[in-house]
C-alpha cells in the first residue's frame, strides 16, 4: 500500500496545493516535509500520509521516513472499523499504545545519523531521548541502542520509537524515562520491515537488546479480538491499542477512560474544539462523536477556521519574510516592531522554528471562539463508548 519514495520530488509535487504541508529546512541541511495543522482533506493521498517528519538531503534523497499518518477506528469512511469476520484475517499484531512522543532516527547529508521528533532536531523530548541513547555509559541497558540506532540508518532504515518520560509527560504519569522501539521502516519502499520474520532487523534488536513496544496479540483469533474488545472497554490501566494489518496500515483504538481523561468529548464546547484543532487532536473527537451518533458538522466548520486563519497568519509572516529578507536583523526588527506577529517573524528572520499554532493559542484563541456548548443537552449526558461496538 506504501509508495515507493526515492527523492522529495516523489512526494512534493502530490502535495503542493496543501498549504498546511510546510517543508522547512534545517540547518543540518535536512529538509523535512511535515503538515502544520489538519483538516479531513489533509491526508487524503498516499503522499499526504508521509507528510508527518519525511526528510530529505540537499540532493532530494530521502534519509528518514517514520511512521505514516493513520487514524482511529471509524474516523474516516477508509478506515478499517471495528474488527469483525469479515477481515479478521487481515490483522497482523495488535500493540500497546503508549502515550508518549515519537523518536525516530535519521540518517544526516554528511553521512552520521541523529534522532528526531516530527519536526525538529533539537526539541526538547530529542534531547531527553538523546540523553538515554547518546550519552549512556557502557554497561547500562539502553547502550545498545546507539549502536542499533546507528546500523539501522546505514542500512537505509528508519527505527521509530516512543518516548515516555516524566518529563515529558502527555496524560497519563510516567515513573521512568523509557525509549522502546515501535517499528523499523524501509525509507524507500515505506515498508513495516519487523513484520518479515525473516528480515535481519530482529537479529539487530536481540543483539543490541532492544527495548521494545508491548506486542498483545500477534496473528489474533476471533476469540482474542473479541476478549481484547472487551478489556478495551473496562480498560483503565493505558491509553488504548494500534491495530496493525497485513498491508502494513494501521488504526489506534482508545480505551473510554483515556478519552474521558483526555477530554476528547467533555468538553465540547467551541473554543475547547478550536484548540484540540491547533493541537491536532481532532481525530479523538471526531470518532467518537460519530461512535454515538453526533453530527460532526461543527466540528468540521470549526477545524476549517482555524485551518484557514493560521493559513493567513503563515501568509503574512512569510511575506515579511520574504519581502525584507535582504535587511539586517536590527533594521528588521524596527521596521516589524509594533506588528502583531512580530514574535512569529523574529523567529523566522532568525531561523528558528515558526510555532503558530502556539501563538494563535496564546493570543487570539479567546479573541475567536467562545465557550458556547456544541453538543445536544442528551447528548452531552450520554456515556461515550470509545468506539466499542459489542
Amino acid at each position: 500500500m506504501f509508495k515507493n519514495i526515492a527523492s522529495i520530488e516523489d512526494i512534493r509535487p502530490f502535495v503542493a496545493g496543501k498549504p498546511e504541508i510546510k517543508w522547512a529546512r534545517h540547518t543540518n541541511g535536512v529538509t523535512v516535509g511535515c503538515y502544520m495543522f489538519q483538516d479531513k482533506s489533509t491526508f487524503d493521498s498516499p503522499e499526504a500520509l508521509e507528510c508527518r517528519g519525511i526528510a530529505f538531503d540537499d540532493q532530494g534523497r530521502v534519509l528518514s521516513r517514520p511512521l505514516h499518518k493513520f487514524f482511529n477506528v471509524g474516523e474516516r469512511p477508509n478506515v478499517f472499523d471495528l474488527p469483525t469476520l469479515a477481515h479478521m484475517s487481515a490483522i497482523y499484531a495488535v500493540y500497546e499504545k503508549l502515550d508518549g512522543s515519537i523518536i525516530s532516527t535519521s540518517k544526516l547529508p554528511d553521512g552520521g545519523w541523529a534522532l528526531r521528533s516530527r519536526k525538529s532536531y533539537t526539541s526538547d523530548v530529542v534531547g531527553i531521548a538523546k540523553d538515554l541513547i547518546v550519552n549512556a555509559s557502557v554497561g547500562d541497558d539502553e547502550w545498545g541502542l546507539a549502536h542499533f540506532c546507528a546500523l539501522v540508518t546505514e542500512q537505509g532504515f528508519t527505527a521509530c520509537f516512543e518516548l515516555t518520560s516524566p518529563d515529558a509527560q502527555i496524560v497519563m504519569p510516567q515513573q521512568r524515562t523509557l525509549l522502546r522501539l515501535l517499528h523499523v521502516r524501509d525509507n524507500f519502499s515505506g515498508e513495516y520491515v519487523m513484520m518479515d520474520p525473516d528480515h535481519p532487523v530482529h537479529q539487530w534488536i536481540a543483539t543490541f537488546d532492544v527495548p521494545m513496544c508491548p506486542l498483545l496479540l500477534q496473528s489474533p483469533n476471533e476469540e482474542q479480538i473479541r476478549s481484547l474488545m472487551e478489556s478495551i472497554a473496562q480498560d483503565e490501566t493505558r491509553e488504548g491499542v494500534v491495530i496493525q494489518y497485513t498491508s502494513g496500515d494501521m488504526v489506534k483504538l482508545k480505551t473510554p477512560w483515556y478519552l474521558r481523561l483526555h477530554k476528547s468529548i467533555s468538553f465540547m464546547r467551541e473554543r475547547d474544539i478550536a484548540e484540540l484543532a491547533l493541537l491536532g487532536e481532532l481525530d479523538d473527537v471526531r470518532a467518537n462523536l460519530q461512535a454515538v451518533g453526533i453530527d460532526t458538522f461543527e466540528v468540521d466548520t470549526i477545524e476549517r477556521l482555524v485551518k484557514n486563519k493560521l493559513l493567513d497568519m503563515d501568509s503574512e509572516v512569510n511575506v515579511a519574510l520574504k519581502n525584507d529578507a535582504n535587511l539586517d536583523r536590527k533594521s528588521f526588527a524596527i521596521k516589524y516592531n509594533d506588528h502583531q506577529y512580530f514574535g512569529l517573524m523574529m523567529a523566522g528572520y532568525t531561523g528558528k522554528e515558526i510555532d503558530f499554532a502556539s501563538f494563535y493559542r496564546k493570543h487570539r484563541l479567546d479573541q475567536d471562539f467562545t465557550m458556547r456548548t456544541l453538543l445536544p443537552s442528551a447528548a452531552a449526558d450520554s456515556p461515550v463508548d470509545g468506539g466499542v461496538k459489542s
